[in-house]
């Protein structure tokens, strides 16, 4: 019985970390398309993508 409680909750815990890291995909490909469109936003948007791209590199890097 715990072992399967144990395996659900890991199993839960997956599936909420690539959550995340999907979203966090899709913020960086809409920061991408706005950076096409928006040229006086550059400045914003590079600082934006690059801060999400740090938490996607720390969230990959900690799922081991």
């Amino acid at each position: 019985m715990k072992n399967k409680k144990d395996l659900q909750k890991c199993n839960s815990s997956a599936a909420v970390k690539k959550f995340r890291l999907g979203f966090i995909l899709f913020l960086m490909a809409v920061i991408a398309l706005l950076f096409i469109f928006y040229e006086k936003m550059h400045i914003f948007l590079i600082v934006a993508f690059i801060a999400l791209f740090v938490v996607f590199e720390l969230k990959v890097g900690n799922m081991g």
